[in-house]
């Protein structure tokens, strides 16, 4: 049986159990490679968020906070809506 860490921060998850018992977090760090890459390829911008956030920007294992959401939100903005989007 398999018990969790809690609470599950990111860290704690990633830390917790062999890769291909929870591997989500290589997986999105795959995920974000081929987005990239498609970007890329299409000429679009990417922002990678997945290194931008820490623990401490989660409420739990999966859900930002309202920290980790204006960090988002902040790296979104500066990675290019603001050359086409007025701000409000």
């Amino acid at each position: 049986k398999l018990n969790p860490p809690w609470p599950p921060t990111p860290s704690r998850v990633r830390n917790w159990a062999r890769p291909k018992l929870f591997p989500t977090p290589q997986y999105l760090k795959k995920l974000g490679l081929s987005y990239r890459a498609l970007a890329e390829r299409r000429g679009w911008r990417f922002v990678d968020l997945f290194p931008l956030l820490v623990d401490e920007d989660f409420v739990d294992a999966a859900h930002p906070s309202r920290a980790g959401n204006q960090k988002m939100a902040d790296a979104i903005w500066s990675g290019g809506v603001a050359e086409v989007v007025p701000r409000p």
